[in-house]
């Protein structure tokens, strides 16, 4: 009796496997994959890094500690600030340091996220250009650095 059952299980097998095997035989159409013109753009009208940067300084605006501490200074705002490095928080891109300012009579601190390949030392005066960013999780105003000079 064993060997009957297991003899029907066999065939079985052989049988679903066989059935399995033709779905998979079956011809496939092949999809058309999309060409991109990779390395073909006209590059008369690229701009060149030093280009983008100009364009960059140019449409800065100074940034002014208390409107920016104030909330009265819109995210995304292009700005620049002039200042000493106090602390180095993490180096590299997509670092942090504390950048203190002085404005009018008084100071000014920031939080600045470097995106620049500017390697930065603690006392260095730098001028960063880059975007407002809100407040860091402390509640200073923090600016995302794309160039610091």
């Amino acid at each position: 009796m064993n060997k009957i059952i297991f003899s029907a299980a066999i065939v079985s097998a052989i049988m679903f496997g066989a059935c399995s095997d033709e779905k998979d035989t079956a011809p496939k159409e092949d999809t058309p994959v999309e060409e991109t013109s990779k390395g073909t753009e006209d590059k008369s009208d690229s701009s060149t890094q030093e280009e983008l940067n100009a364009k960059l300084k140019e449409e800065t605006t100074a940034i002014d500690f208390v409107a920016a501490n104030g909330g009265e200074v819109a995210e995304n705002t292009k700005v620049k600030a002039q200042g000493v490095i106090k602390v180095i928080i993490s180096e590299g891109v997509g670092g942090e340091f504390m950048l203190t300012t002085t404005e009018g009579e008084g100071f000014g601190v920031y939080t600045i996220v470097n995106l620049s390949m500017t390697e930065i030392v603690e006392g260095d005066e730098v001028t960063i250009y880059g975007t407002f960013a809100g407040k860091d999780d402390l509640g200073m105003p923090k600016i995302i650095a794309t160039i610091i000079d």
